[in-house]
């Protein structure tokens, strides 16, 4: 048994479309139930109790302990990748509405609008989660061990300090009774920071992504595998990294087996972001703003972009530009194309790309498939998500 703590929220995804009420606890919940019974202790909104419930009766082994109240939290994204919007409606439940949890093994999740606090007899795994993460003891809460399952924003804020290794390591000796620190770093993977030293399991790549939700994946697989599974904080990790490449493929909120872990995620991306060739049109809006966009991405996963708009311009004559392209072309090892409008310039950047044996990922939302068939005759990863296509560029950049 796992009792998992933290809010229900309403989630809604423009594209792909994503309209479900669902949340950290309410995903994390629903994951660990494949594997193993569970307790869910949360706040639900009366706008949004009815259709919770009604997506919860699909997991037989889950248990509600929840309260009712009136505020409710919605997260609107334009896509996975974007920063969603938030809103808060009604006023935020009183300190005690959700008395303290306790239990022997506990997954406990920041909430936007309450503070919980648990107290486990046993493990406890921490996801302080939010743009005002609190330290586990500022809850009020306490643990036998405890594990921080965290991302590197979280983890900057909640320590104050900018360098991961300086800030993990401090976390790790700040929190009273903590075993480990695990960070989870997207593509590159997790960084474990323990009193032995600092272990990285690596990121497993799917075949496509889906982002939301898939930071709560991670966090429930961990806890199952290190709670219920006995698996080391090391291998546990490692689990819950082919876990999420699992959930981000096929968005069912699903634990599969070790052995199916071990079998059907064996892709691990064992070295860092390399260089991107950024081939799109940019003469529109629309256009400016989707090259705008996907640079700022692929250079958050830290990848380096070679993109034509930024690094030649258009203040000169066809010859140079053609040729100052190219030659960035060249230099890159993998291509990211953004070929929904069929543009020229893009499509020639692909073919000639493709003669010098370059990684080719292309962004084909709304393009017909006669469109596609050179790319996709001639191996090209061809995907009609951004979101995929934005985590494949950076896995191509990313072989060595």
């Amino acid at each position: 048994m796992i009792s998992v703590v933290g809010g229900c929220y309403a989630e809604l995804c423009l594209v792909p479309t994503w309209n479900h009420i669902y949340g950290s606890a309410g995903r994390a919940a629903a994951a660990i139930s494949s594997r193993c019974p569970v307790e869910l202790y949360t706040l639900l909104s009366v706008e949004f109790e009815a259709d919770f419930l009604l997506l919860m009766s699909a997991y037989d082994d889950v248990s509600h302990r929840s309260v009712e109240q009136s505020c409710s939290v919605s997260f609107e994204y334009l896509h996975p990748l974007a920063s969603p919007y938030m809103l808060i409606s009604g006023e935020r439940p009183l300190s005690g509405t959700l008395k303290p949890v306790r239990g022997e093994n506990i997954l406990c999740f920041g909430m936007v609008e309450y503070v919980p606090t648990v107290h486990g007899t046993d493990k406890v795994v921490y996801d302080p989660q939010g743009d005002k993460p609190l330290l586990f003891s500022a809850t009020g809460s306490t643990a036998r061990e405890l594990v921080y399952v965290l991302n590197e924003q979280e983890l900057t804020k909640i320590t104050r300090i900018d360098d991961l290794t300086e800030a993990g390591n401090f976390l790790l000796n700040r929190e009273r009774n903590t075993s480990a620190v695990v960070l989870k770093r997207g593509p590159a993977g997790v960084t474990i920071f323990k009193p032995d030293g600092i272990k990285t399991v690596p990121c497993y790549r799917a075949r496509r992504v889906f982002k939301i939700g898939s930071g709560d994946v991670f966090a429930a697989a961990f806890a199952y595998f290190w709670m219920e599974g006995l698996e080391t904080i090391e291998n546990a990790a490692d689990l819950a990294s082919r876990a999420t490449a699992c959930y981000v493929e096929t968005q069912d909120a699903y634990i599969p087996t070790k052995d199916e872990l071990l079998r059907d995620y064996d892709q691990p991306i064992l070295s860092g972001p390399g260089s991107v060739y950024l081939a799109s049109p940019f003469f529109s809006l629309e256009q400016r703003w989707l090259v705008e966009e996907t640079k700022l991405l692929l250079e958050h996963f830290g990848c380096q972009v070679f993109s034509p708009l930024h690094e030649v311009g258009t203040g000169q004559s066809s010859e140079v530009i053609a040729t100052e392209d190219l030659i960035g072309l060249q230099n890159c090892g993998t291509i990211l194309a953004l070929i929904n409008d069929n543009d020229t310039g893009t499509i020639f950047e692909v073919g000639y790309g493709k003669a010098l044996n370059k990684r080719i990922v292309a962004y084909a939302e709304r393009n017909n498939a006669r469109d596609l068939t050179m790319l996709e005759g001639t191996t090209c990863h061809v995907f009609p998500d951004y979101c995929s296509a934005i985590y494949n560029a950076v896995w191509e950049s990313a072989v060595s």
